[in-house]
């Protein structure tokens, strides 16, 4: 019944509970904020302040979530938006990017848009090579990696293109079904994949947050409305 083995150990070691109050990874604030506020408590000691806006709203603004019965559950036009972005990172000289797909359908859908995009641009074939490695603040990593909300944890890049893939049907509807966000646990996942990126967030949508309506008692689909709007909007919303 427990979230995590952290959560079932705080039972039986009374006063155990310490929080880590420095924030390592981000090199900007804004990057932690989001989740310093609704996740810790503001205990966090931030990075120091950069100039540069760290976390971007990208909106699709035709965007479709096939999502009804026999559908694929993706969103291809938004992964072809993301597929671009990746190509624009690289041909402006970013050398460590990852993608973080909301559902394993959208990562499939990104695989296959940026294999497209890689026939146009052989000469930065390498870059999207997910088994070459570079060497990363003393570790080996590879310069690009595509995961999904729920394979994400522990990887890190400088720059982090989330796709949201839910969205508006086929009519316009944005029916409350977010995938593993809405599971137990689902806030946890996403406060994971929004605190990859030591230098910047791409948050890349094809709904607003004004579009969700999510309920009450679920967490992470009201923790992701949030967070559509704080990208949208930057720290004014916290």
């Amino acid at each position: 019944g427990y979230e995590s083995i952290l959560q079932s150990a705080k039972t039986i070691l009374p006063g155990s509970e310490t929080h880590l109050l420095y924030h390592y990874r981000s090199k900007h604030s804004d990057l932690i904020a989001f989740s310093n506020s609704h996740i810790y408590r503001n205990l966090v000691i931030f990075p120091t302040p950069k100039d540069y806006d760290a976390v971007r709203f990208d909106f699709v603004e035709k965007g479709v979530y096939y999502g009804g019965h026999n559908m694929p559950r993706n969103n291809p036009i938004e992964a072809s938006r993301v597929a671009e972005l990746c190509v624009e990172q690289f041909q402006s000289g970013n050398n460590s990017l990852g993608v973080i797909a909301f559902s394993k359908a959208q990562e499939e859908a990104i695989r296959d848009a940026v294999g497209e995009k890689i026939k146009d641009i052989p000469h930065l074939a390498d870059k999207f090579d997910e088994t070459l490695s570079t060497r990363n603040k003393n570790k080996e990593e590879s310069s690009f990696f595509i995961r999904n909300l729920e394979s994400v944890q522990g990887d890190e890049r400088d720059t982090i293109i989330l796709s949201v893939g839910y969205g508006p049907d086929q009519n316009g509807n944005v029916y409350n079904r977010f995938g593993p966000i809405n599971a137990k646990g689902g806030y946890r996942r996403l406060n994971v994949a929004i605190t990859r990126a030591r230098e910047r967030v791409i948050c890349v949508s094809s709904m607003r947050f004004y579009q969700m309506s999510p309920s009450e008692g679920a967490r992470g689909a009201v923790l992701l409305q949030k967070y559509l709007e704080y990208a949208e909007k930057g720290r004014t919303v916290l």
